[in-house]
Protein backbone atom coordinates (compact mmCIF):
# COMPACT_ATOMS: atom_id res chain seq x y z
CA UNK A 1 0.00 0.00 0.00
CA UNK A 2 1.06 3.33 -0.78
CA UNK A 3 1.55 4.90 2.96
CA UNK A 4 0.93 8.60 1.60
CA UNK A 5 -2.76 7.77 0.70
CA UNK A 6 -5.67 9.36 2.66
CA UNK A 7 -8.97 9.42 2.90
CA UNK A 8 -10.00 12.52 4.76
CA UNK A 9 -7.96 15.08 2.53
CA UNK A 10 -8.62 16.04 -0.45
CA UNK A 11 -6.38 14.30 -3.78
CA UNK A 12 -5.30 15.84 -7.41
CA UNK A 13 -4.02 13.91 -9.88
CA UNK A 14 -2.20 14.36 -13.07
CA UNK A 15 -1.63 11.43 -15.38
CA UNK A 16 -0.44 11.39 -18.77
CA UNK A 17 -1.06 8.23 -21.68
CA UNK A 18 1.49 7.34 -24.46
CA UNK A 19 -0.26 5.83 -27.40
CA UNK A 20 2.02 3.95 -30.16
CA UNK A 21 -0.16 2.15 -33.06
CA UNK A 22 -2.98 2.03 -31.12
CA UNK A 23 -6.54 3.61 -30.89
CA UNK A 24 -7.20 4.81 -27.35
CA UNK A 25 -10.73 5.91 -27.50
CA UNK A 26 -12.95 5.17 -31.11
CA UNK A 27 -15.77 7.33 -31.84
CA UNK A 28 -18.77 5.08 -33.07
CA UNK A 29 -20.52 7.37 -34.40
CA UNK A 30 -17.88 8.40 -36.50
CA UNK A 31 -16.75 4.81 -37.82
CA UNK A 32 -14.40 4.11 -34.57
CA UNK A 33 -11.97 6.93 -35.37
CA UNK A 34 -9.77 7.74 -32.83
CA UNK A 35 -11.64 10.91 -31.66
CA UNK A 36 -10.02 14.12 -32.34
CA UNK A 37 -10.81 17.86 -31.71
CA UNK A 38 -11.84 19.41 -35.09
CA UNK A 39 -10.39 22.64 -34.72
CA UNK A 40 -6.68 21.73 -33.33
CA UNK A 41 -6.45 18.22 -34.13
CA UNK A 42 -5.60 17.14 -30.50
CA UNK A 43 -6.56 13.69 -29.29
CA UNK A 44 -9.19 13.31 -27.28
CA UNK A 45 -10.68 10.37 -24.85
CA UNK A 46 -13.64 10.90 -22.69
CA UNK A 47 -13.50 10.42 -18.92
CA UNK A 48 -16.11 7.41 -19.87
CA UNK A 49 -13.76 5.64 -21.40
CA UNK A 50 -11.09 5.81 -18.92
CA UNK A 51 -13.63 4.98 -15.77
CA UNK A 52 -14.92 2.03 -17.84
CA UNK A 53 -11.16 0.74 -18.09
CA UNK A 54 -10.77 1.28 -14.28
CA UNK A 55 -13.97 -0.86 -13.44
CA UNK A 56 -13.07 -3.25 -16.00
CA UNK A 57 -9.17 -3.50 -14.22
CA UNK A 58 -10.22 -2.94 -10.51
CA UNK A 59 -12.99 -5.93 -11.44
CA UNK A 60 -10.20 -8.40 -12.68
CA UNK A 61 -7.55 -7.68 -10.35
CA UNK A 62 -10.43 -7.30 -7.03
CA UNK A 63 -13.30 -8.98 -7.82
CA UNK A 64 -15.64 -6.24 -6.67
CA UNK A 65 -18.97 -5.84 -8.08
CA UNK A 66 -19.65 -3.12 -10.16
CA UNK A 67 -22.94 -1.49 -10.89
CA UNK A 68 -22.48 -0.55 -14.32
CA UNK A 69 -20.95 -3.84 -15.96
CA UNK A 70 -20.74 -5.17 -18.97
CA UNK A 71 -23.92 -6.79 -20.60
CA UNK A 72 -25.73 -6.24 -17.33
CA UNK A 73 -29.38 -5.52 -17.35
CA UNK A 74 -29.74 -3.25 -14.59
CA UNK A 75 -33.35 -4.10 -14.44
CA UNK A 76 -32.75 -7.46 -13.72
CA UNK A 77 -30.56 -6.23 -10.71
CA UNK A 78 -33.39 -4.28 -9.05
CA UNK A 79 -35.50 -7.36 -9.15
CA UNK A 80 -33.49 -10.12 -8.59
CA UNK A 81 -33.60 -9.80 -4.27
CA UNK A 82 -31.34 -5.89 -4.80
CA UNK A 83 -33.46 -3.56 -3.77
CA UNK A 84 -36.80 -4.29 -2.51
CA UNK A 85 -37.32 -1.45 0.00
CA UNK A 86 -39.12 2.01 -0.60
CA UNK A 87 -37.19 4.03 1.60
CA UNK A 88 -34.57 6.22 -0.24
CA UNK A 89 -31.69 6.56 2.50
CA UNK A 90 -31.49 2.47 2.63
CA UNK A 91 -31.64 2.24 -0.89
CA UNK A 92 -28.96 4.84 -1.10
CA UNK A 93 -26.61 3.14 1.67
CA UNK A 94 -27.34 -0.37 -0.01
CA UNK A 95 -26.21 0.78 -3.58
CA UNK A 96 -22.77 2.62 -1.87
CA UNK A 97 -22.17 -0.49 0.49
CA UNK A 98 -22.71 -3.37 -2.44
CA UNK A 99 -20.79 -1.08 -5.15
CA UNK A 100 -17.51 -0.08 -5.81
CA UNK A 101 -18.06 1.83 -8.73
CA UNK A 102 -20.84 3.39 -7.12
CA UNK A 103 -18.97 4.65 -4.10
CA UNK A 104 -16.05 6.25 -6.70
CA UNK A 105 -18.16 7.77 -9.42
CA UNK A 106 -22.04 7.68 -8.31
CA UNK A 107 -24.67 6.79 -9.97
CA UNK A 108 -27.91 8.46 -11.39
CA UNK A 109 -30.73 5.81 -9.98
CA UNK A 110 -33.45 7.22 -11.82
CA UNK A 111 -34.00 3.18 -13.01
CA UNK A 112 -34.93 2.14 -9.31
CA UNK A 113 -38.47 2.89 -9.10
CA UNK A 114 -38.34 3.03 -5.81
CA UNK A 115 -35.64 5.67 -5.68
CA UNK A 116 -36.83 8.09 -8.99
CA UNK A 117 -34.15 10.62 -9.57
CA UNK A 118 -32.02 10.60 -6.91
CA UNK A 119 -28.20 10.92 -7.68
CA UNK A 120 -25.57 9.87 -6.04
CA UNK A 121 -22.06 12.09 -6.80
CA UNK A 122 -19.35 10.35 -6.68
CA UNK A 123 -16.25 11.48 -4.73
CA UNK A 124 -13.89 10.70 -7.76
CA UNK A 125 -13.77 13.47 -11.07
CA UNK A 126 -11.91 12.99 -13.69
CA UNK A 127 -11.42 15.45 -16.72
CA UNK A 128 -11.21 14.42 -20.33
CA UNK A 129 -7.86 13.52 -21.71
CA UNK A 130 -6.85 15.48 -23.98
CA UNK A 131 -3.10 15.07 -26.43
CA UNK A 132 -0.45 17.86 -26.00
CA UNK A 133 0.24 17.97 -29.84
CA UNK A 134 -1.98 17.29 -32.72
CA UNK A 135 -2.57 13.78 -33.70
CA UNK A 136 -2.92 11.99 -37.24
CA UNK A 137 -5.12 8.97 -37.21
CA UNK A 138 -4.10 6.65 -39.99
CA UNK A 139 -6.74 4.32 -41.70
CA UNK A 140 -5.57 0.95 -42.77
CA UNK A 141 -7.94 -1.04 -45.07
CA UNK A 142 -7.45 -4.72 -44.59
CA UNK A 143 -9.11 -7.72 -46.61
CA UNK A 144 -10.25 -10.71 -44.57
CA UNK A 145 -9.63 -14.13 -46.01
CA UNK A 146 -12.74 -16.17 -45.55
CA UNK A 147 -16.46 -15.31 -45.97
CA UNK A 148 -19.87 -16.28 -44.71
CA UNK A 149 -21.12 -17.21 -47.85
CA UNK A 150 -21.28 -17.83 -51.33
CA UNK A 151 -22.09 -14.74 -52.30
CA UNK A 152 -20.12 -12.90 -49.94
CA UNK A 153 -16.83 -14.96 -51.21
CA UNK A 154 -18.01 -13.65 -55.07
CA UNK A 155 -16.62 -10.09 -53.71
CA UNK A 156 -13.83 -8.94 -51.85
CA UNK A 157 -14.55 -8.49 -47.91
CA UNK A 158 -12.55 -5.33 -47.50
CA UNK A 159 -12.84 -3.63 -43.69
CA UNK A 160 -11.16 -0.79 -42.13
CA UNK A 161 -9.22 0.04 -38.83
CA UNK A 162 -8.07 2.97 -37.22
CA UNK A 163 -4.91 4.33 -34.80
CA UNK A 164 -2.57 6.61 -33.78
CA UNK A 165 1.00 6.51 -34.90
CA UNK A 166 2.24 8.20 -31.90
CA UNK A 167 0.54 10.83 -29.20
CA UNK A 168 0.79 11.87 -25.70
CA UNK A 169 -2.45 12.65 -23.53
CA UNK A 170 -2.91 14.28 -20.18
CA UNK A 171 -5.85 14.00 -17.48
CA UNK A 172 -6.71 15.45 -14.46
CA UNK A 173 -8.53 14.31 -11.48
CA UNK A 174 -9.41 14.77 -8.04
CA UNK A 175 -10.99 13.10 -4.81
CA UNK A 176 -13.09 14.91 -2.64
CA UNK A 177 -14.21 13.41 0.61
CA UNK A 178 -16.29 16.58 0.89
CA UNK A 179 -18.55 14.59 -1.47
CA UNK A 180 -18.23 11.22 0.28
CA UNK A 181 -14.87 9.31 2.10
CA UNK A 182 -14.12 6.44 0.81
CA UNK A 183 -11.58 3.86 2.45
CA UNK A 184 -7.90 3.91 1.33
CA UNK A 185 -8.16 0.54 0.30
CA UNK A 186 -10.86 1.85 -2.06
CA UNK A 187 -8.56 5.20 -3.19
CA UNK A 188 -5.91 2.40 -3.72
CA UNK A 189 -7.88 0.33 -6.35
CA UNK A 190 -9.05 3.37 -7.93
CA UNK A 191 -5.28 4.37 -8.79
CA UNK A 192 -4.45 0.87 -9.54
CA UNK A 193 -7.05 0.37 -11.77
CA UNK A 194 -5.90 4.09 -13.37
CA UNK A 195 -2.28 2.74 -13.72
CA UNK A 196 -3.10 -0.82 -15.11
CA UNK A 197 -6.64 -0.08 -16.74
CA UNK A 198 -5.40 0.36 -20.28
CA UNK A 199 -3.09 -2.96 -19.87
CA UNK A 200 -5.66 -5.07 -18.44
CA UNK A 201 -8.39 -4.26 -21.40
CA UNK A 202 -5.91 -5.31 -24.33
CA UNK A 203 -7.97 -5.41 -27.43
CA UNK A 204 -7.57 -5.23 -31.62
CA UNK A 205 -7.76 -1.83 -31.55
CA UNK A 206 -5.58 -1.53 -28.24
CA UNK A 207 -3.07 -4.08 -28.93
CA UNK A 208 -0.05 -4.80 -25.85
CA UNK A 209 1.81 -2.22 -25.26
CA UNK A 210 0.15 0.36 -27.71
CA UNK A 211 -1.94 2.65 -24.80
CA UNK A 212 -0.19 2.79 -21.22
CA UNK A 213 0.50 5.13 -18.47
CA UNK A 214 3.52 7.60 -18.89
CA UNK A 215 3.41 8.85 -15.63
CA UNK A 216 0.97 9.24 -12.24
CA UNK A 217 1.37 12.32 -9.96
CA UNK A 218 -0.57 12.69 -6.83
CA UNK A 219 -0.74 15.94 -4.43
CA UNK A 220 -2.55 15.10 -1.22
CA UNK A 221 -3.76 18.36 0.38
CA UNK A 222 -3.92 19.21 3.99
CA UNK A 223 -7.64 19.44 4.49
CA UNK A 224 -10.58 17.74 2.91
CA UNK A 225 -11.28 21.23 0.74
CA UNK A 226 -7.50 21.53 -0.50
CA UNK A 227 -5.11 23.97 0.17
CA UNK A 228 -3.51 24.76 -3.11
CA UNK A 229 -4.97 25.83 -6.28
CA UNK A 230 -6.21 23.77 -8.91
CA UNK A 231 -4.49 25.50 -11.89
CA UNK A 232 -1.30 25.20 -10.12
CA UNK A 233 -1.85 21.31 -9.27
CA UNK A 234 -2.56 20.76 -12.77
CA UNK A 235 0.51 22.65 -14.49
CA UNK A 236 3.09 21.55 -11.81
CA UNK A 237 3.77 18.27 -14.22
CA UNK A 238 4.33 18.95 -17.61
CA UNK A 239 5.87 16.90 -20.86
CA UNK A 240 7.51 19.85 -23.07
CA UNK A 241 8.61 19.44 -26.63
CA UNK A 242 12.88 19.41 -26.86
CA UNK A 243 12.36 20.29 -31.19
CA UNK A 244 9.66 21.55 -33.61
CA UNK A 245 9.23 17.98 -35.22
CA UNK A 246 6.45 16.47 -34.84
CA UNK A 247 6.92 14.01 -32.13
CA UNK A 248 7.03 10.18 -32.58
CA UNK A 249 8.40 9.11 -29.35
CA UNK A 250 9.19 9.90 -25.79
CA UNK A 251 12.31 10.48 -26.60
CA UNK A 252 10.81 13.82 -28.42
CA UNK A 253 10.20 15.15 -25.05
CA UNK A 254 11.07 16.52 -21.59
CA UNK A 255 9.63 15.67 -18.33
CA UNK A 256 9.10 18.78 -16.43
CA UNK A 257 8.35 18.43 -12.76
CA UNK A 258 7.92 21.83 -10.17
CA UNK A 259 9.83 21.27 -7.27
CA UNK A 260 8.36 23.56 -4.94
CA UNK A 261 5.43 21.35 -4.04
CA UNK A 262 5.41 17.68 -2.92
CA UNK A 263 4.01 15.55 -5.46
CA UNK A 264 4.12 11.77 -5.33
CA UNK A 265 4.23 9.65 -8.28
CA UNK A 266 2.40 6.17 -8.23
CA UNK A 267 3.93 3.02 -8.01
CA UNK A 268 7.48 4.92 -7.50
Amino acid sequence: MNEFLTSDTRHDFVYFLKVVNGNPNGDPANGNRPRTNPLTNKGIITAESMKRKIRDSVRMRYGVENYFDKDVLLSERHSVNTIKVKDVNAVTKYMLEKYWDVRCFGAILSTIAANPGNALRGALQMSMLESIDPVFPFEHTITRCTSINEKEKANQNIGQFHNIPFGVYKGVGSYSPCQRELSVDDIEKFYTGLYFGNQDCESTARPPGSVEVAGLWIYVHDSKYGNALLGDIHEMVKYRRTSDEIPQSMADYELVVAEDIHLHRWND
